[in-house]
């Protein structure tokens, strides 16, 4: 499964060998962040879109700007699709702008860097 990062709206597309990137119904979400192109800077902007090891769930690092930031989390149901709202998961404490997200192998977990309290 693929995510487009480059045009808005957001969708996931399967990856067919004859006819390239084939849309995943219900995967069009959108995130509702006042997000411009350029973006005015990290504040206010999504950092990474990344799949859990086990691909149960897409999760999207948001950096706050009025306001503390977190990760925004769809599930992904049996057929590919994702939930219709997201869950929002809260940073560590003073966490505000969540930067990179990096898989901890074998845990389902990531490794979550904000320059605000380096690392959760």
């Amino acid at each position: 499964m693929l995510l487009s990062l480059y045009r808005k709206p957001k969708s996931c597309f399967n990856v067919d060998d004859k006819i390239g990137l084939v849309p995943i119904p219900n995967t069009l979400r959108y995130l509702g962040f006042n997000q411009t192109t350029p973006p005015s800077g990290p504040p206010g902007s999504v950092s990474q879109v990344i799949f859990t090891e086990d691909d149960s769930k897409l999760v999207a690092s948001y950096k706050g700007s009025n306001g503390p930031g977190y990760l925004a989390v769809w599930d992904v149901q049996e057929d590919g699709s994702l939930s219709a709202q997201y869950t929002q998961k809260a940073l560590a404490s003073g966490g505000a702008v969540a930067f990179s997200m990096t898989p901890i192998p074998n845990e389902n977990a990531f490794l979550v860097t904000d320059p605000g309290v380096g690392f959760n």
